[in-house]
């Protein structure tokens, strides 16, 4: 079974706490200077280099990181992600070499995930619509988070 979602493209991420501030700004002192001496430039061609100059010193003296989301449901388990994983793997291997046991190890893995898929689907589901009955709020917003996502 296929685990469905939306899941979000991945973006940059600038770590400002790590940035090189004594880069940062001789770089831009540096930039500014040439801008500065340039008599024959435009308004546009100064903002358009200053532009590059603060991009390219974002680039250079600030570190980033790309963003992924895994598209997780909240009532997969570790160990079921577990044989998803395993499935995946006897699927690409029975694919790849035609062997009738790994084929049909993968069609029973497959029936196993599928039951205990719906199973813990099924126990989440139960567990939000008891709700708690100390805090309501939670509960409920939890409850129509998932109405929500189910559209």
């Amino acid at each position: 079974m296929k685990i469905h979602g939306s899941q979000q493209a991945p973006r940059a991420l600038w770590l400002y706490k790590r940035a090189d501030v004594g880069g940062i700004t001789s770089g831009y002192g540096t930039n500014i200077r040439d801008l500065a001496d340039n008599d024959g430039l435009t308004v546009e061609d100064m903002w358009n280099g200053l532009k590059i100059a603060v991009t390219d010193g974002m680039a250079k003296f600030i570190p980033k990181k790309i963003t992924r989301q895994k598209p997780r449901k909240p009532w997969v388990s570790a160990m079921l992600e577990q044989k998803l994983k395993k499935k995946k793997d006897l699927l690409r291997k029975s694919k790849k070499h035609g062997w009738k046991k790994v084929e049909e190890r993968f069609q029973q893995l497959k029936k196993e995930t599928q039951r205990e898929f719906k199973r813990e689907h099924n126990a989440y589901v139960e567990d939000l619509l008891r709700g708690d009955d100390t805090d309501t709020s939670a509960a409920s917003k939890r409850f129509w988070t998932y109405v929500k996502h189910k559209r």
